[in-house]
This record gives C-alpha cells, sequence and structure tokens, in this order.
C-alpha cells in the first residue's frame, strides 16, 4: 500500500515487519522544523538516520530540507533495506546518499572507519537508546553535532518495570502522575552523563511526549566542561498529599517515610527558548499551538499536576480546566497547561493553593 507523508510517498507492504508510526509524525514534524532552523547556518549537513525502517524520516528530511550534502540510512533488517530502496526510488532521491544493513553499534564503527561525519543523526531506537549514548560520538562533528533521541521504553521510565530501569538508566523509578516528565528527566540525565564521559557539552534543545514515546534534541560540541550539580537532583512526591519536592542527594535523607523517590533525574529547563522561537517560523498552525506549549510550561517549575487526580483526591467534579489556570492566575500564580498531558498543568502555586482553587470552582457551580 501507498501513503504520503509531507512531501513524500511512501510504499508500506500489507504484511511483513516494516514498522511505521503515524502517531510519530508530529515528532517527524518537529525534526524537520529544527533541521531548517540549523540549516539556517550551515552550508552543507550531512545526516544519518540509523534506524531507517521504511526510510520516512531520511526521506522527509532530504526532500524537504535545503542544504543537505548526504544522508545515510541504515538498517538490521534485510527485508527493511529492500522497502527502503524502493521508497529511495519512488522519491527520485537526487542528493548524495548511501545505504548501510548494520547493527546500530557495528554502524558507527564502520562509518568512523571509513571517516564519514555527521551533523545531525537520527537516532530513533526501539525501546532504550542508552545502548548507543556512547557509541554516537565515534560519528558526530566534533565542532558541532545534533542528536535527535527516541525513548519509547515508557513502562520502565514510568515505574512499571522498576529493575529495567535501574539496569539501563542507574536510576529509582515510581508509577506517579507525573511519570513521563520524570522519565524524560531521566533519559536526558543519562545523555548528559554519556556526553561527560566522552568529553561534549550538551544544550537541551526541546523534548516531546508524543503519548507514546520521547523524542529528544541536544545540540553537542567537543568541550570539556563542569556539568551543574544544581541541574541533578531527585523529585520526592507524597502520594497523600501530592506534594512533590526537588530535593538534593545531600538531602534525601529528610525525605519523609512515606515519599516515593525518583532519580537522579535533570531538574533545569526542557526546551531552549531561542530555538523554539526560530523554530516557529517552519512550522505549521497545529504545530505552533505545541510550541507554545512548550514555551509556556518552560517558564515553570518542573513536572506537572494530573487534574483528574487532584479532583479524585477531593472527591468533586471536574470543571474545565482552563478555569483553574485562570483562577490561578488571578490568584498571582503562574499556570500554564503541559503537552506530558492533555489533563495536566504546571504552575508556581503551592499544593494547598491549587486544591483550594479547585474546591472554590466547584462551590461556585
Amino acid at each position: 500500500m501507498y501513503l504520503s507523508e509531507g512531501s513524500i510517498r511512501l510504499f508500506l507492504p500489507e504484511k511483513g515487519s516494516i514498522f511505521y508510526n503515524p502517531r510519530a509524525k508530529k515528532a517527524r514534524e518537529l525534526g524537520i522544523a529544527a533541521l531548517k532552523v540549523i540549516s539556517e547556518n550551515k552550508a552543507e549537513i550531512n545526516i544519518l538516520d540509523v534506524f531507517s525502517g521504511s526510510g520516512v524520516r531520511g526521506l522527509r528530511y532530504a526532500k524537504e530540507v535545503t542544504g543537505i550534502s548526504l544522508v545515510v540510512f541504515n538498517d538490521s533488517s534485510y527485508e527493511a533495506i529492500k522497502i527502503l530502496q524502493r521508497n529511495i526510488e519512488e522519491n527520485s532521491l537526487n542528493i548524495p546518499y548511501q545505504i548501510f544493513q548494520e547493527e546500530a553499534r557495528t554502524l558507527f564503527c564502520s562509518l568512523q572507519r571509513e571517516r564519514i561525519f555527521f551533523d545531525f543523526i537520527d537516532l530513533d531506537a526501539f525501546s532504550s537508546p542508552v545502548l548507543f549514548f556512547d557509541h554516537v560520538f565515534r560519528v558526530t562533528k566534533r565542532e558541532e553535532a545534533y542528536i535527535y533521541i527516541t525513548a519509547t521504553d515508557t513502562a520502565t521510565l514510568c515505574g512499571i518495570r522498576k529493575e529495567a530501569a535501574l539496569r539501563n538508566y542507574a536510576a529509582l523509578t515510581e508509577n506517579i502522575p507525573f511519570c513521563h516528565e520524570t522519565g524524560a528527566r531521566i533519559v536526558i540525565r543519562a545523555f548528559q552523563d554519556a556526553c561527560g564521559r566522552q568529553g561534549y557539552s550538551p544544550t537541551l534543545l526541546f523534548t516531546f511526549f508524543d503519548g507514546t514515546g520521547l523524542r529528544i534534541l541536544f545540540r553537542i560540541k567537543k568541550s570539556k566542561i563542569e556539568f551543574k550539580r544544581n541541574s541533578l537532583n531527585f523529585i520526592a512526591f507524597d502520594p497523600k498529599t501530592k506534594e512533590r519536592l526537588v530535593v538534593s542527594h545531600k538531602d534525601i535523607y529528610k525525605v519523609r517515610k512515606r515519599t516515593l523517590l525518583v532519580g537522579p533525574l535533570y531538574t533545569g529547563k526542557l526546551h531552549n527558548q531561542e530555538f523554539l522561537t526560530q523554530m516557529l517560523k517552519y512550522i505549521n498552525n497545529k504545530s505552533k499551538k505545541l510550541l507554545n506549549i512548550f514555551l509556556e510550561e518552560n517558564s515553570l517549575p518542573p513536572f506537572y499536576y494530573s487534574y483528574p487526580k487532584l479532583c479524585k483526591k477531593l472527591k468533586v467534579s471536574m470543571v474545565p480546566l482552563k478555569e483553574v489556570i485562570m483562577k490561578l492566575k488571578e490568584a498571582g500564580y503562574n499556570a500554564s497547561r503541559t503537552h506530558f498531558s492533555p489533563d495536566g498543568f504546571k504552575t508556581d502555586a503551592p499544593v494547598d493553593v491549587i486544591l483550594r482553587v479547585i474546591s472554590s470552582l466547584n462551590n461556585d457551580k
């Protein structure tokens, strides 16, 4: 069967193991917009699509972004390579490209031997990406490169598979109401750790959760810097009061017994304000709404609130979330929706104030 996405026409077999995720289209759109921003200051861009599958990501980059000088496609599956080659022909790709059929870590070694280095690497691994973090630096350009990471192991990151989280991320996890954000921050910390080991300085550009998986974009440069200890912490969550507190490793002993502890994780800003503003030029109105939420939530403290969970605690019905946000702003606090959850919001108001606002809105009905 054929389908269209962006400017490409994609062939997918009716049967087989070639995976295409329509839900990830938004993440692909963000990647293309980011690459267009990057191309403003680069005359030539080499792209590596590590897990190509049908080729949808690499092909869209090549067809929709100017200044692409090379695209390298790779997949370990022979069936995927056949479909990929067909899709390249279907879309008349007219820029230099290469196709590899290798396991990802072997690919990095092969490309390093051939001295092929990249400006932009799409690391869309299935499940956890941490296995490849230390290897990706073999093929990045030393002066500057961009790594677009996928993590779909949300069960691990959200405390469903705690042993796997310890094994893969050296992190404590819990299934708490804002676990998708804690999961993102654990992945960010893991990649920052890899940068530190390999002598690179990372800049986080944006973080996106599409409902099933995470997409995180970093800019890296070869530079040994001191890592900021104040952005590497734990989160303590009290399931009874719904209070959450960022604690440093020195203060863990102060956490109450009933409190759940998650981390270590990154607790800084999830998006780069300047980079997002530049991306706004290259996206449609629907995606602009998403980026505007990024910009709003970026000014607020880490970790969102689940509105349904708070209402359940109070045993009240849910008035429209926008009324809660408006009431919090009227009370002198900052508040906004979060992209992590359609029923979530962020605010700098204390928990007792939030609960009081929700209760008062129910009483006014």
